[in-house]
């Protein structure tokens, strides 16, 4: 089997691309929008390290030594500012600070300026911050492994945050470099949900910028105003903004997901990263005294590697060590269920109606679940002004 041929387990990581010493691959988008190789065979050489370097062909690759214990945390930024700009509770910020104190580079995601979601590289908090925040629709890597490996190669410090497929591809594209460059990667991957289609992203931007008459100036895609526990998305514009969280249902609908999040060999434990990070969901119930709705973190560190940098950051947060089987969220534990017959009729709507009616049809819910979303908005900005006052 060739790279050209897995397409229903590809994650899109471009590691393949990223390692072809002939550019024989490129990435091409799929009736659905999402990325996946696609083979020059006049320009490949068959030198067969497309297929060593993916993981579906070749095998999961850790950096991870014998030596390696994990740790779970809940975490929360001292600063609220810090903790305002994640959708959490602020760790991934706290990390990275740290490695850009050492004159090292990070990795992570934005929003460009067409907000499509892309990997960028930071060398400034000003760049940096652009990374803090879930985006929830996958990113295009772009040439970021390239980038990574030259900067480690320059002696750098860089850290690399994306989903865990992500990271893996990463670590199977440097595995030949000596271990002296390694030790200066840290890896973060988060507790992911499944990557929605840019192309379903896209259209949505679009038609609420048609709605609105101009280009968005900024987008958060989980808006803390109701509390850390609301999905709630929010779209700037210049004079007025547009709340809701329609994209959010749709996400979790899963219609929009990836077809290889359904087989995800990362849905465990046993993580292939330094440091897990993702919403610390069930800390209200175990610890209500942290539970400010301001957002709370999950940290899981699972190397030694990951375990210095994080002590590095204890006196900027909040820090209580849990039990990692008392907060297993679903992906913690296995991959999303997929539902083929809602796939497909998901699909075949929006090819027939497109994105309007996506977004009635799976944004919307029952009439039920609008009021009780309604009075869950009630009820969490009265909570919000009790504790206020109190």
């Amino acid at each position: 089997m060739d790279i050209a041929n897995v397409q229903e387990k590809c994650c899109g990581c471009s590691a393949c691309v990223s390692v072809c010493p002939s550019k024989a691959i490129s990435l091409e988008e799929d009736k659905e929008g999402f990325l996946y190789p696609k083979v020059d065979r006049d320009k490949c050489v068959k030198c067969h390290l497309c297929e060593k370097t993916c993981f579906y062909l070749s095998g999961i690759e850790s950096m991870k030594s014998d030596s390696d214990v994990q740790y779970t945390y809940a975490v929360k930024a001292k600063n609220d500012e810090v903790r305002m700009k994640s959708q959490s509770g602020g760790v991934f910020s706290l990390l990275s600070t740290q490695i850009i104190k050492k004159d090292g580079v990070v990795y992570g995601c934005i929003l460009d300026s067409d907000f499509r979601a892309v990997h960028s590289r930071a060398e400034t908090y000003i760049e940096r911050d652009l990374m803090c925040g879930s985006k929830y629709v996958q990113s295009h890597l772009l040439d970021v492994y390239k980038q990574v490996k030259d900067d480690l190669l320059k002696n750098r410090c860089v850290l690399f945050s994306g989903t865990p497929c992500q990271v893996e591809g990463l670590i199977k594209f440097v595995s030949k470099l000596k271990k002296v460059y390694r030790d200066n990667l840290v890896l973060v991957d988060i507790v992911c949900h499944g990557v929605p289609s840019p192309k379903i992203w896209r259209e949505y931007v679009r038609a609420i910028s048609n709605e609105y008459g101009s280009s968005p100036r900024r987008i958060v895609f989980r808006d803390k105003k109701y509390g850390w526990h609301s999905f709630v998305e929010k779209i700037e514009f210049d004079n007025k903004n547009y709340m809701s969280d329609k994209y959010g249902r749709i996400f979790f609908n899963h219609g929009a997901i990836r077809k290889s999040c359904f087989s995800c060999k990362f849905t465990n434990v046993n993580r292939v990263s330094d440091v897990t990070i993702g919403d610390c969901w069930g800390i209200e119930e175990k610890h209500p005294e942290l539970d400010d709705d301001k957002g709370i973190s999950i940290a899981i560190i699972n190397t030694r590697k990951g375990k210095m940098l994080f002590d590095e950051i204890r006196g900027e947060a909040d820090v209580v060590e849990i039990d990692i089987n008392h907060y297993l969220q679903p992906q913690l534990k296995e991959p999303i269920y997929l539902n083929k017959k809602n796939r497909e009729e998901f699909w075949n709507t929006y090819n027939r109606d497109g994105i309007m009616m996506i977004l009635k049809k799976y944004g919307e819910g029952t009439i039920r679940e609008k009021i009780e979303r309604k009075c869950g908005t009630i009820i969490s900005l009265k909570n919000k002004l009790i504790k206020k006052f109190l």
